[in-house]
């Protein structure tokens, strides 16, 4: 089967955070959560966050979902079992 991952940078409060922002995790209402707009003028402001966002999410994914740790070259069964091969690319 097939999987696409595709993070959205626009809603995410962790944007906000690699850009240098205060998040409260654990008062993370639904009123603070970023609007739209004042995230994509920091996207559009800081695409070098982005790209750390996009790396940080996709390492994520293979670590947690797949059981993939590439800094060890070791896979392990994750949630999805034992995944034989991965592929990726970026756009």
């Amino acid at each position: 089967f097939y999987i696409t991952i595709n993070p959205t940078d626009v809603y995410n409060p962790i944007v906000k955070f690699l850009a240098g922002s205060e998040i409260d995790i654990d008062d993370m209402l639904l009123n603070k959560v970023p609007d739209f707009w004042g995230q994509s003028i920091l996207v559009a402001r800081n695409p070098t966050v982005t790209v750390k966002f996009f790396n940080l999410y996709i390492k994520s994914f293979l670590s947690a979902i797949l059981g993939f740790d590439k800094s060890k070259g070791t896979a392990v069964e994750g949630i999805l079992g034992h995944v034989k091969a991965y592929y990726g690319c970026v756009k």
